[in-house]
């Protein structure tokens, strides 16, 4: 689940929507891409900031959409750490991995059997480039400022190389 995208969904569900409701591939497409995943649910925002602060006021439809992001988000967590064989680090960057301490302390919650251990208050006043675990965390949890065009920079270096 993304801020406007899906994620995952039974396939069957596209085609009993064309069949039943007369749904054109563009109108799914668009359905999947811009009205789904927090915006979908809550039914007002695709910014994590937002829905956030939507809860914390007590919205009823924001509230649901964080749940099932953080459900999704450690669904995800679980699967690739039983591929990986375990944790070495946890990290948080981009947008949300960033700025959104709530989604942090969400994913984070409930996963000492994975050797997590969030420190609450690192956590709340962390900017990037922070060691936010507690000390009794056996995998460090981290927050890294994104470098994306540095990525692509190595990307494209090695892809020329080769």
């Amino acid at each position: 689940m993304m801020g406007s995208r899906s994620g995952s969904i039974d396939p069957a569900i596209l085609l009993f929507l064309q069949k039943y409701h007369h749904k054109s591939p563009e109108e799914l497409f668009h359905a999947l891409n811009y009205s789904s995943g927090l915006q979908g649910i809550s039914g007002t925002s695709s910014d994590m900031r937002e829905i956030i602060d939507l809860c914390s006021q007590g919205d009823v439809r924001a509230m649901p959409g964080f749940d099932i992001y953080i459900r999704s988000l450690k669904s995800n967590i679980g699967a690739m750490t039983a591929v990986l064989g375990g944790l070495d680090a946890f990290v948080f960057t981009a947008g949300i991995g960033e700025n959104a301490a709530a989604a942090r302390l969400g994913a984070c919650k409930e996963q000492k059997h994975l050797g997590i251990s969030l420190d609450e208050k690192k956590n709340q006043g962390c900017h990037p480039d922070a060691i936010i675990s507690a000390v009794d965390s056996n995998v460090d949890v981290v927050v890294i400022t994104i470098q994306e065009d540095w990525c692509i920079a190595c990307t494209i270096k090695n892809e020329t190389i080769s």
